[in-house]
C-alpha cells in the first residue's frame, strides 16, 4: 500500500502524500515536476503541508459543502460561491473558537534532570502536565509558596501556584500546536504569532478558572 496519490500528468503531477517533519505528521499536497536529466520526480514550492488540525478543518468543510462546490465547478450560479464563502466563514469561526478554548488538564509530578523542567502531553481532549520536582525552578516554587503562606494555608497556596504554572505551560503547548507544519515561516514572525496565540489561550484559561 502506497502512502501517496498522484493526480494529473506523469511529468507534472499533483501529489498527495503522508509525510513527517521533525516528529510532526503531515498531509502534503504539492505540485511535482520531472527532472529532464535524471527523469526523477522532484517537489516544487507550489503546495501545502497540513497538520492534523488543518486537515480536520478541511475534511469537515468539504463534507459539509461538497454539493455546493460541485455545483459551482459545474458552472452553477454566482450565488453558489457566496453560499460556499458563508460556509467557509462559519467553519473558520468555529475552528478558531475550538483552537483557543480552555481544555481540562491535570498536574502531576515527575523526576528528571536540570534539562527537563516540564512535559505536556495530550490525552484525548485533555492534557497531562508534569512538573519536574528535581528542577531548581520547581524546588524554588515550592519553597517560596510554603514560606510566604505558612501554617495551614501553605499546602493550598503551593497547589494554587503549581496550577498557575501549569496553566502557563499548557497554554504554551496549545499555542505551539497551531503552528504544526509551518516550518517555512520566518523565525521572528513565528515567535510573534506564537506569543499572540499563547496570550489568547491563556486568557481563556484564566477566565474559565475564575468562573464559580
Amino acid at each position: 500500500m502506497t502512502n501517496r496519490l498522484s493526480i494529473g500528468s506523469d511529468s507534472n503531477p499533483l501529489i498527495v502524500q503522508l509525510t513527517e517533519y521533525e516528529g510532526t505528521r503531515l498531509v502534503d499536497i504539492r505540485r511535482y515536476y520531472k527532472d529532464r536529466k535524471t527523469n526523477e520526480l522532484l517537489p516544487t514550492k507550489k503546495g501545502v503541508s497540513l497538520s492534523r488540525r488543518y486537515f480536520t478543518c478541511l475534511r469537515d468543510f468539504f463534507k459539509e459543502a461538497s454539493g455546493s462546490i460541485d455545483d459551482w465547478l459545474a458552472g452553477g450560479a454566482i450565488s453558489v460561491a457566496d453560499q460556499v464563502g458563508a460556509a467557509m466563514a462559519t467553519r473558520q469561526t468555529a475552528a478558531d473558537q475550538a483552537a483557543h478554548e480552555a481544555r481540562p488538564f491535570e498536574v502531576h509530578s515527575m523526576d528528571g534532570g536540570r534539562g527537563c523542567f516540564f512535559s505536556v502531553t495530550a490525552q484525548g481532549n485533555h492534557y497531562d502536565v508534569r512538573l519536574n520536582e528535581s528542577h531548581p525552578f520547581v524546588k524554588s516554587l515550592h519553597k517560596t509558596t510554603l514560606e510566604s503562606a505558612g501554617g495551614c494555608h501553605a499546602k493550598s497556596s503551593n497547589a494554587h501556584a503549581r496550577e498557575l504554572v501549569a496553566t502557563l505551560l499548557v497554554s504554551f503547548r496549545r499555542a505551539t500546536e497551531l503552528f504544526d507544519g509551518d516550518s517555512e515561516m520566518n523565525a521572528d514572525r513565528l515567535l510573534r504569532a506564537l506569543e499572540y496565540e499563547w496570550a489568547l489561550i491563556l486568557a481563556n484559561y484564566t477566565d474559565s478558572q475564575r468562573q464559580p
